[in-house]
């Protein structure tokens, strides 16, 4: 029986949902695997027709393709069901890298699975996970955040969520809002060793190291950035751990019922070897959740 998985040189492939990833930015990236299912399916689901045309007319697939994405993925998603489910082959890609991180897959993959459609793909390049391995930063524990909020206050709530995680954290963002970004960062995570990875698999790849206060003061403005940027920071270094520990959250819920954070702050350190902006951002954190 001819193995419709595995065989690089198919002609046919079981119906169902394909998830495929794609090139990052170097068009020689597409797994041969891909390059057949793409070709082979009925239709590609894409984030944006327009920029996906571009690949498949780069390796001569002219599937069809549809537009599935955050602001129609309601209403197109019951019509691409049930083309699966009469027995099509659909290829689900996004603009760049693998499928269904920070973009709008997930339910269709969910739903498919609820509807008992074959559900397979071909795994391949991803800006994130690249972005960790050329960072130099701890690789053993990584968490992948994606886009986080467009506005200041829900970024900073977002980020003191993870101030406690003892993992790298992979972080998506535009040009226009890295500076603010990394501002934030700095101030609710410390100073953290970073990488920021632009231009991944391009001619002008390019990954800028230092600390979060230094990447920090040289992003200073969007006005030359281009491109999509890859945010690595490190995990907290061990004596930022110290406090992560019930002794020290006990003192400072006790201190916060009679004080505000920045007194309970300044006793605590008076008696603790822990740095005074841990401390704060811990009392912040441990605030917000009794709210």
């Amino acid at each position: 029986m001819t193995d419709l998985i595995n065989n690089d040189s198919i002609n046919q492939i079981l119906p169902g949902l394909y998830i495929i990833a794609t090139p990052i930015g170097n068009m020689l990236d597409l797994p041969i695997r891909a390059k057949n299912i793409l070709k082979l399916a009925d239709v590609v689901l894409c984030e944006d027709t327009r920029h996906t045309s571009k690949l498949l007319k780069h390796y001569n697939i002219k599937s069809q393709t549809i537009a599935y994405h955050e602001h129609n993925a309601s209403a197109v998603r019951p019509k691409i069901l049930k083309r699966l489910k009469n027995g099509e082959t659909h290829a689900l890609v996004s603009d760049a890298g693998t499928p269904l991180l920070a973009d709008p897959g997930f339910k269709l993959v969910r739903e498919a699975i609820d509807q008992n459609i074959m559900i397979s793909g071909v795994p391949g390049p991803n800006a994130g996970i690249f972005a960790l391995i050329l960072s130099g930063l701890p690789s053993n524990k990584y968490l992948f955040l994606g886009f986080l909020s467009a506005k200041a206050k829900s970024r900073q709530t977002e980020l003191k969520e993870f101030c406690n995680i003892n993992a790298s954290l992979i972080i998506y963002e535009s040009p226009r809002r890295l500076p603010s970004l990394l501002r934030d960062a700095y101030n609710v995570l410390g100073s953290r060793e970073c990488a920021i990875a632009r231009e991944l698999t391009k001619y002008y790849e390019e990954v800028i190291r230092g600390s979060l206060s230094e990447l920090a003061e040289k992003f200073t403005s969007s006005d030359i950035l281009k491109g999509e940027f890859t945010v690595v920071i490190g995990p907290p270094k061990k004596n930022d751990q110290e406090y992560i520990n019930d002794k020290t959250d006990k003192e400072l819920q006790i201190l916060l019922k009679h004080m505000s954070i920045k007194n309970a702050v300044d006793f605590l350190s008076h008696s603790s070897s822990i740095k005074k902006n841990v401390l704060y951002n811990r009392a912040v954190l441990l605030k917000n959740k009794n709210q």
